[in-house]
């Protein structure tokens, strides 16, 4: 999947996603994009990019899901906004690096979501996200078989020589499989990558209670050897920073970024760790109501002007 997602966000090189466009101009269209966008960030790893693309999509289904004329237009926008919201949920936890509370507010990913979606989110799939957030590899196969797309293959099923109508029948079921097989071994990958935070909650906890800690003593209240602890802890490391887009034609093209709110430090069998203060949002707080602002005035310019036809006080005839 990985490379097929690089060549997805490739093809689409010549789109600027981030501005206006034709597709935009289609709602089923602008919809279905920020969805397979966001997908091919979220397999790609990059859960920030995959939230912010989510968060935008939400945003505009919310504003014009009761506009739509057509119902089973609408009912398509329900459907890939619900496919939205469970993935933005595991892209909130995976992007906040194993966040130990679950909570929306803490993850570094979350911090990009517009007030309504954060709060639908956490109606929706609150109680998925703090399963996820204890590192609950069910939580992660539920929410992916359910809003992942249907997965294709660039080869067709393998060719079966049958001379009987039983010998016919049985290739029809070795068809039948094989078109679930893109899917389980998608499937398969991803909880692999889950399976390996598995440990990173239980980890992060016991580390947010020391400012310095020895690896025995730490592997002890783990309950684990010293090896596999210094393989977590590598885990951790990796899994601390996330390749971010900030700007450029390509949507492939980032610098990586920290996603974490805890710095740690290996030296030797010491292990030192440091909280990092969240940045300052106040500033994409207030060009994030800038904008809802100069959206609202957008949708209000076609509407005529209200015309008081009445007598104002003090007013003669």
């Amino acid at each position: 999947m990985f490379y097929s997602s690089q060549g997805a966000l490739a093809t689409l090189d010549p789109i600027d996603l981030d501005k206006p466009g034709l597709f935009t101009k289609v709602a089923g269209a602008s919809v279905s994009t920020a969805y397979h966008v966001g997908f091919a960030y979220f397999m790609l790893g990059r859960y920030t990019d995959a939230t912010r693309h989510f968060n935008q999509s939400l945003v505009f289904v919310n504003r014009h899901k009761v506009a739509a004329t057509r119902p089973y237009s609408l009912d398509l926008l329900l459907k890939k906004q619900e496919q939205m919201y469970a993935l933005c949920a595991m892209s909130v936890i995976l992007g906040g690096n194993g966040s130990s509370n679950g909570g929306v507010s803490v993850s570094c990913a979350a911090r990009l979501l517009e007030e309504g979606v954060a709060g639908s989110l956490r109606e929706k799939h609150g109680d998925d996200m703090s399963r996820m957030a204890q590192g609950v590899v069910s939580a992660f196969d539920e929410a992916f078989s359910f809003a992942c797309p249907k997965f294709v293959t660039p080869g067709g099923p393998p060719s079966t020589v049958s001379d009987t109508a039983g010998d016919d029948a049985s290739a029809a079921g070795g068809g039948a499989n094989y078109n679930e097989e893109a899917y389980r071994r998608e499937l398969k990958k991803f909880i692999a990558e889950v399976s390996s935070r598995e440990k990173l909650p239980t980890l992060r906890s016991l580390l947010k209670l020391y400012t310095s800690i020895s690896v025995p003593k730490l592997a002890d209240l783990m309950e684990i050897s010293v090896e596999e602890l210094r393989e977590q802890l590598e885990v951790l490391r990796k899994k601390s920073h996330v390749t971010q887009w900030s700007s450029g034609a390509s949507a492939l093209s980032g610098e990586l970024v920290s996603v974490t709110d805890l710095d740690v430090t290996v030296a030797g069998d010491a292990i030192k760790t440091s909280d990092v203060a969240a940045p300052r949002g106040n500033g994409e707080y207030f060009l994030r109501h800038i904008a809802k602002q100069n959206t609202l005035m957008e949708d209000l310019a076609p509407a005529k002007a209200l015309v008081y036809k009445g007598k104002l006080p003090g007013q003669t005839a």
